[in-house]
C-alpha cells in the first residue's frame, strides 16, 4: 500500500485590513492510501560473439522473441521503452612473461599484443506491466527467453497526481474545519 500525505498551513489575521500583528496559523493534514497498480521491470540482453555482427544478431533475435512474448501477454507498445543500446570490442590480456624478475622491482614484462578478440552488445529495456497479478509470469516467461539481468518488480502507482490532489483536498478541508472550530 503506497501512502500520499499532504499538509497544509493557513493563517487568519485578526484586525480586518490593518497590518496584523495577531495571526493564527491553522494546519491540515489528508492521507490517501491506495494499493500500486504497475509493476515495472527492467532487463538486459546481452551477447559475446567473435564479431560486432553476430552479437547484434543474437541480441536482435532474443529482443524480438521478448517483445513478441510481451505483446501476447497483453503488454502495450506504448508500456515497453528501449533504454539503451551498447557495443564494445573485448580484448585479449597479454600474457606474463615465464620467471620474469625485474631487477630493482617494477612492472614485469608482458608477452604478446592486445588485440580485439570479440565484440559485446546489450540491450536495456524497461516494461510497464499493468496488470500486476501478471508480473511473475512475465519475469518467467523473460527468463526463459534468456536476459542476463533482471530488475524489479518495482511496484509504484500510475496517477500519483490524482492521489496527492486528493491528499491535499483533504488536507484544506480538515485545516478549514479546524479554523470553522477555532
Amino acid at each position: 500500500v503506497m501512502k500520499f500525505v499532504n499538509e497544509v498551513k493557513t493563517s487568519r489575521f485578526i484586525g480586518g485590513g490593518a497590518s496584523a500583528t495577531n495571526v493564527i496559523n491553522i494546519e491540515g493534514e489528508g492521507e490517501v492510501n491506495a494499493v500500486p497498480d504497475i509493476a515495472s521491470i527492467s532487463f538486459t540482453v546481452e551477447s559475446s560473439k567473435t564479431t560486432q555482427k553476430e552479437s547484434a544478431d543474437e541480441v536482435n533475435t532474443k529482443q524480438k522473441n521478448i517483445l513478441d512474448f510481451l505483446k501476447s501477454n497483453g503488454i502495450d507498445d506504448k508500456d515497453i521503452k528501449t533504454d539503451s543500446v551498447n557495443s564494445y570490442p573485448k580484448y585479449s590480456n597479454p600474457t606474463i612473461c615465464p620467471m620474469y624478475i625485474k631487477e630493482g622491482g617494477g612492472a614485469p614484462c608482458y608477452q604478446g599484443d592486445q588485440k580485439i578478440v570479440g565484440y559485446t552488445v546489450s540491450q536495456n529495456t524497461t516494461v510497464k506491466i499493468r496488470k500486476v497479478d501478471d508480473a511473475s509470469k512475465i519475469l518467467d516467461g523473460i527468463n526463459k527467453i534468456g536476459v542476463t539481468n533482471m530488475y524489479g518488480p518495482n511496484l509504484t502507482i500510475d496517477d500519483p497526481d490524482a492521489l496527492q490532489m486528493e491528499a491535499r483536498k483533504l488536507a484544506i478541508d480538515d485545516a478549514k474545519e479546524k479554523a470553522e472550530q477555532l
